[in-house]
């Protein structure tokens, strides 16, 4: 993929300011995507890392398993803002970082916090 590839960052439509306030208040914020111009779609979903640190020891303490947070599209950024968010995309699309899909993913942070117990191999 080429540096120079023309896409739109669309943020959720309840997204303006008050929107941001909040989603950086929480730490997190899903449904953000990036259209090429070809029309192919990626679904992002943005943590920033206090908030990540956060949901993996609040999962560990609650089941007492080894925790894991993984979803298509995740990306750790400072804060959750509008800015650093463009900033990601600009960077991972230069960087050839995006795996482009044609269908949209969707999920929520119900559907990415998972624990997986630690199993031992003597």
């Amino acid at each position: 993929m080429s540096a120079t590839l023309t896409y739109d960052v669309i943020f959720p439509e309840w997204y303006d300011d008050r929107g941001e306030w909040e989603a950086e208040a929480k730490g997190w914020l899903q449904g953000v995507q990036v259209r090429f111009a070809n029309g192919m779609l990626q679904s992002l979903f943005f943590y920033d890392p206090i908030r990540l640190a956060q949901d993996i020891e609040m999962e560990a303490s609650t089941t007492g398993e080894t925790p894991f947070i993984a979803c298509p599209g995740l990306v750790v950024v400072p804060k959750i803002t509008r800015q650093s968010i463009l900033n990601a995309v600009e960077k991972l699309v230069a960087e050839s970082y995006l795996p482009i899909c044609k269908s949209e993913v969707t999920w929520s942070i119900n559907d990415v916090i998972h624990t997986v117990p630690v199993v031992s191999v003597a």
